[in-house]
């Protein structure tokens, strides 16, 4: 199915579109996405759906597709080649994200460094699944559906690399859709939202989404607990 990097709704309307705008100015800061650099297709006041091309779209396995609206896998930009005069080949890394304990809407302190800490507990969560081997979120109920997008029949995994080939001219926004598409949901991922995007609030006021916010994080320890 052909599928959209950056979300049609960021720019359809009006109201998306300035919602789109209000976040612009704080994007170089999220991982050095060039949201900023993107602006006059992203969020352009003069021009609705400024993303809707082609640019702007990957062709996806359905189940694929699945996981990677929930943020369970991205796609890095690795390099683009000159192929001749009017074609070049992008290369993409696929990824699968890290599952680790939801902190969503809750202060850590990235400064104390000691054993406990949050940020170490956070490293630590991480170095668990990359040695792991960065697997796919379990249960994988599409991991033999997803087998035929591999040219040796094996499951997919993180660091498979995807070649496309297009316009060079379409090169330079693409390439900037991805690593948009690649700064969210690492964000994602790195605040425990993995699977569940649609916990993240940019209000820290609404109480209600704090409270659900809270719930699933103690959902999430005593499943943990559990274990």
């Amino acid at each position: 199915m052909v599928s959209h990097i950056i979300p049609y709704t960021w720019n359809d309307t009006k109201e998306h579109n300035n919602t789109t705008g209000d976040i612009k100015m704080r994007a170089p800061g999220l991982f050095g996405a060039n949201l900023n650099g993107a602006a006059s297709y992203v969020c352009n006041p003069h021009e609705l759906g400024g993303t809707d091309k082609v640019w702007n779209m990957m062709c996806l396995h359905p189940e694929l597709h699945k996981l990677w609206a929930k943020g369970y896998c991205a796609f890095k930009h690795i390099c683009t080649e000159r192929c001749d005069e009017n074609k070049s080949k992008v290369t993409l890394q696929f990824r699968w994200m890290p599952q680790i304990k939801k902190r969503l809407g809750q202060e850590i302190d990235v400064h104390g460094t000691g054993p406990g800490s949050d940020w170490q507990q956070w490293i630590e969560e991480l170095n668990v699944f990359h040695s792991q081997g960065s697997a796919p979120p379990p249960p994988a109920p599409c991991e033999e559906a997803l087998r035929h997008l591999t040219k040796s029949g094996e499951p997919l995994l993180s660091g498979h690399l995807i070649h496309i080939h297009m316009p060079t001219n379409d090169t330079k926004r693409f390439g900037e859709v991805i690593d948009i598409q690649w700064a969210c949901i690492l964000f994602t991922a790195l605040v425990g939202t993995t699977g569940n995007p649609e916990l993240l609030s940019m209000n820290s006021g609404d109480k209600v989404m704090q409270w659900i916010q809270g719930q699933a994080r103690w959902a999430d320890e005593h499943e943990h607990d559990s274990d």
